[in-house]
């Protein structure tokens, strides 16, 4: 919206600084690095095609240093985060929000992942989930068995919406819930049983630690997380 309207050569290094600044201001410094990427990105295949001459994005550096996130849930932390997705007192927090928070913990997915999940991508009999790869990050289908925890997760989830083509949808029974959805209602829940702030990814990194904890390599756990492995 700030460049939007204006010609790509009339861009300077000052209005690309007072850009990213604006947004670290507003504190999302992260965000920040991610409009100077894009733009350096749309700017670079723009001098590659000789639409423009110069980049504004030049010697621009990124806004703010990131550091890659550590945060996972003890043994402890999960087992009062489960039991309290089971206390009634959670008005604010959906049932099928409930049941996706334990199905992102039981599998590993991504909260989007989750989220978005349709009943025609499981096997249920089989006992394998086809994330297709219209939905993957990697761009490649990825299949993920199901342990009996998820299965059982899936059922109750089927049970509340038994008509709906979406796994988890939000109250009107068919469109999916959202990622946001999910994390805003994960943050009052944690509020509620007094443990530590940690993200609906944050499951993920959690089912990762606690399989490397169980003697599981690092290649059966980056399948299990639908990493893409070179060769």
């Amino acid at each position: 919206p700030t460049l939007g309207s204006w010609k790509a050569a009339d861009v300077h290094r000052r209005d690309v600084l007072g850009l990213l600044d604006g947004i670290v201001a507003r504190g999302a410094p992260v965000q920040a690095n991610r409009v100077l990427a894009i733009l350096r990105k749309t700017y670079n295949w723009a001098i590659s095609r000789e639409l423009v001459e110069h980049s504004p994005c030049a010697q621009v550096g990124r806004p703010t240093v990131e550091h890659e996130r550590e945060r996972f849930l003890s043994e402890d932390e999960i087992r009062r985060f489960l039991l309290g997705l089971s206390n009634p007192d959670l008005e604010h927090v959906s049932q099928t929000t409930r049941h996706a928070l334990r199905f992102q913990l039981a599998t590993g997915c991504r909260p989007g992942e989750a989220a978005g999940a349709t009943w025609q991508e499981f096997d249920l009999q089989a006992a394998v989930w086809t994330l297709p790869a219209a939905r993957s990050k990697t761009g490649h289908a990825h299949t993920l068995p199901l342990s009996a925890f998820a299965l059982q997760i899936l059922d109750d989830a089927h049970k509340l919406y038994p008509f709906s083509v979406v796994a988890f949808p939000r109250h009107d029974g068919t469109t999916p819930l959202s990622a946001w959805t999910v994390g805003s209602e994960l943050r009052g829940a944690l509020a509620k049983r007094e443990i530590a702030h940690f993200t609906a990814h944050d499951l993920r990194r959690s089912c990762a630690t606690h399989l490397a904890s169980l003697g599981h390599s690092r290649v059966v756990i980056s399948r299990v997380l639908g990493h893409a492995l070179p060769g």
